[in-house]
């Protein structure tokens, strides 16, 4: 099944739909990089690791860290 993702927020992006893979990808990456294991990566737990590109770009509620499902999103697109 998939989950909906988040809808666009200012940049006219569509909003993308989110799969249970996705959403095992995030969880694998959280349970790496989540160091404080608060259940987000702050932008200190995302500098130690390799990506391909700046995963701050889908912090969509602005938050500074990000939630896994926000991390799921990226994996969708």
């Amino acid at each position: 099944g998939s989950v909906r993702g988040f809808g666009s927020q200012g940049g006219g992006e569509p909003a993308v739909a989110v799969t249970t893979r996705d959403l095992r990808e995030a969880e694998d990456r959280m349970g790496r990089y989540d160091r404080n294991q608060d259940g987000f990566l702050s932008a200190e737990e995302i500098g130690g690791g390799r990506w391909g590109d700046d995963p701050m770009q889908f912090d969509r509620n602005g938050d500074g860290k990000l939630s896994k499902e926000e991390l799921a999103v990226r994996y969708a697109k």
